[in-house]
């Protein structure tokens, strides 16, 4: 018969699974905190953008020149570390997209979602629209 482990190894695996599950738990804790934090100033981020853009759309009438609306859109997206701009009418025409940003068009947007944020993929990359 086998005497049983020491008490020095015994505890030694105690403590290593205690803190291996402590670190765990707290790396997720972590890192959940962390993408909630993002996911809201996205969140406040895109909707002073979407503000924006709806009073400058509401101040724009078709006698205005367009290329000072584009202008516009340009500036509102300064500052704003990757974020793109696609604006359509109501028939689904393109009034702006940012250039070079994703190809937009195939977001399908009805007045559920109108002032939500929420997560599109396309076939390379999520977005948070």
């Amino acid at each position: 018969m086998q005497p049983p482990p020491s008490l020095t190894l015994r505890l030694t695996l105690l403590f290593n699974l205690t803190s291996a599950i402590v670190f765990s738990t707290f790396g997720w804790i972590t890192e959940r905190s962390l993408m909630m934090h993002f996911q809201n100033e996205d969140k406040i981020e895109l909707k002073l953008i979407s503000r924006t853009v709806s009073q400058a759309l509401s101040e724009w009438t078709d006698t205005k020149d367009k290329g000072a609306l584009e202008q516009r859109f340009n500036d509102i997206l300064l500052g704003h570390h990757g974020a793109v701009l696609y604006v359509c009418d109501v028939n689904g025409k393109a009034l702006f997209a940012s250039p070079g940003g994703p190809n937009l068009s195939d977001v399908t947007m009805d007045n559920a979602f109108h002032d939500k944020v929420y997560d599109w993929s396309d076939t390379k990359h999520t977005y948070r629209i």
